[in-house]
């Protein structure tokens, strides 16, 4: 959704700690007062007292893949990059962030650190995406073994916007598919390159009475991204984001999202009513055990995914979800306690729906609970 705003004509001004615009209104194309500091996007602009003269004129933006300083690590894999892909991932992270920032002198550079280890495997790729219209959500995970050969697997929720005490669980629609060697290398390269890279943006030095012109594209639309990467190389690396999607936090959810595409390209965009198997139950409980911040919302998903894939790892987060103050979510904790504990408490012995509260109260007295399994 492209938002259309008036000008903003007058006088902005700063109070320390909480950044206050006021400012007289009339129609017209959209004109801000940049030299505040107040629309500055990735790092704070300069103040403006004393006004300073303007900086020689600079490309409109430029890229910078010079390795990022590292020093030895004894009994460290050495660092591994891909130019091509660091150059791929450049080009596409400008092309994104550039347009936010359309003034003459504007910087944009983009550098790349260090994820030690080769793409040779072995790999292990986690990934979730959800959003909160809808609660659609999708659970990714990329296994690359030894020998070369690549599981890729995507589990698609399709949630009920009103679920029902007993069932029926979400609808799932799983795609998996064995993907070429060099296809899963590539794919991986561009991960890399994602997930190191570094977007900062310089925008030109304040000058009195100069005004520029932004272009900014808002959504209401909240989204979550989260990535985990497993290798004996680098350990475990693991990189998220959560927010508003809109044109001005491009340059900290681009790099994410180019990195889940590099992998999410390698499966069918829509998946079959294949029945579950033991690697889906297993991606749930690792996503279980991140320690990414999710939102409510997040949560009500990975409730979601646990109706149809529930195991004992599920269990302690719906059993906390059942203090919920929202309803929705603990009418989803409890159908997904029913599969993680293999004891069904929503019903009376003689097969009659219970109250909400009654079964969180059984499920909350449940003694026997099983363990989760180790990381």
């Amino acid at each position: 959704m492209w938002l259309v705003l008036p000008s903003l004509r007058g006088r902005f001004e700063r109070i320390e700690t909480l950044h206050i615009v006021r400012a007289r209104l009339t129609a017209g194309a959209l004109v801000v007062a940049l030299g505040s500091g107040l629309f500055s996007c990735g790092r704070r602009s300069p103040d403006v007292s004393p006004p300073t003269p303007a900086p020689p004129p600079a490309p409109a933006s430029s890229v910078s893949t010079a390795p990022t300083p590292r020093p030895p690590d004894e009994g460290v894999a050495p660092c591994a990059r891909d130019p091509e892909a660091e150059k791929i991932v450049a080009a596409e992270l400008v092309r994104r962030v550039q347009p936010a920032h359309a003034q003459p002198r504007a910087h944009v550079r983009v550098t790349f650190g260090c994820l030690p280890g080769s793409t040779n495997g072995p790999l292990q790729i986690d990934g979730l995406r959800a959003q909160s219209h809808g609660g659609n959500a999708v659970m990714m995970s990329l296994d690359l073994a030894q020998d070369g050969t690549c599981a890729v697997r995507a589990v698609r929720l399709t949630p009920d916007r009103a679920p029902r005490l007993g069932g029926p669980p979400p609808a799932l629609a799983i795609a998996r598919a064995h993907v070429p060697e060099a296809r899963a290398r590539q794919a991986l390269s561009i991960m890399r390159a994602a997930l190191t890279a570094q977007v900062e943006v310089d925008l030109p030095a304040a000058v009195r009475g100069e005004r520029k012109v932004v272009s900014v594209k808002v959504t209401a639309h909240d989204e979550h991204l989260e990535i985990t990467w497993r290798s004996p190389a680098s350990g475990v690396a693991a990189s998220s984001w959560e927010g508003d999607v809109n044109s001005l936090d491009e340059e900290k959810r681009a790099p994410l999202d180019i990195a889940w595409k590099a992998i999410a390209d390698l499966v069918p965009p829509t998946g079959g009513n294949e029945a579950p198997s033991r690697e889906e139950v297993r991606l749930l409980a690792r996503l279980g055990k991140s320690e990414s911040h999710r939102g409510p919302w997040v949560k009500d998903a990975l409730l979601g995914f646990a109706a149809v894939l529930g195991s004992p790892d599920a269990a302690p987060e719906a059993i906390a979800a059942l203090d919920s103050p929202h309803g929705r979510t603990r009418i989803l904790a409890v159908n997904a306690l029913a599969i993680a504990t293999g004891r069904d408490l929503r019903r009376t012995s003689d097969g009659k729906p219970r109250p909400l509260a009654d079964v969180v109260t059984a499920y909350k007295e449940l003694k026997d609970v099983p363990a989760p399994s180790g990381p």
